[in-house]
């Protein structure tokens, strides 16, 4: 869990791919079929919840759910700073 949380925070905050959101975020209501696009291919709640079903034997809902959690905690208000491009908290 830990490296797959890692590898997770380390790929949304390259700059590339935060600048991705940016755009995804800013054209929703223009486009929603964009963001549910975007939505629908995050694959990182299904890699963390194959890796809780098979350590934890959780069934698929309750694993997706956790899955979903521990990502939203582990980028925190980090990922916020970045997308608004405030400074790193002291």
């Amino acid at each position: 869990m830990r490296q797959a949380g890692l590898g997770f925070v380390a790929i949304v905050t390259e700059p590339a791919n935060v600048a991705v959101f940016r755009i995804v975020v800013a054209e929703v209501d223009r486009l929603p079929m964009l963001a549910q696009r975007f939505y629908a291919d995050a694959v990182a709640v299904a890699h963390v919840a194959d890796l809780l079903e098979c350590e934890a034997a959780l069934g698929r809902a309750v694993a997706e759910q956790l899955a979903a959690t521990f990502l939203e905690m582990v980028k925190g208000p980090a990922f916020l700073r970045l997308l608004l491009g405030a400074p790193e908290a002291a």
